[in-house]
């Protein structure tokens, strides 16, 4: 069984094209959130936990990208 992970498309030529930077995309919603439908939905424990993987990829120490 597939299930997807991000839906729809997003302008993420921006990072890549335009300012010439790397990125990474990391979905966080549930499985079965039925993306842009009208009983579309985000589980509250995917939206913290969304919060603190976030938060902490923003703090990781390391080397910065130029």
């Amino acid at each position: 069984m597939l299930t997807p992970g991000l839906g729809g498309s997003l302008p993420l030529y921006l990072f890549s094209d335009v300012l010439q930077k790397p990125f990474v995309n990391v979905p966080v919603a549930n499985h079965d959130n039925n993306q842009h439908a009208p009983d579309e939905n985000l589980q509250i424990a995917n939206l913290w936990y969304a919060i603190d993987l976030y938060a902490q990829l923003l703090t990781m120490p390391g080397r910065g990208v130029s």
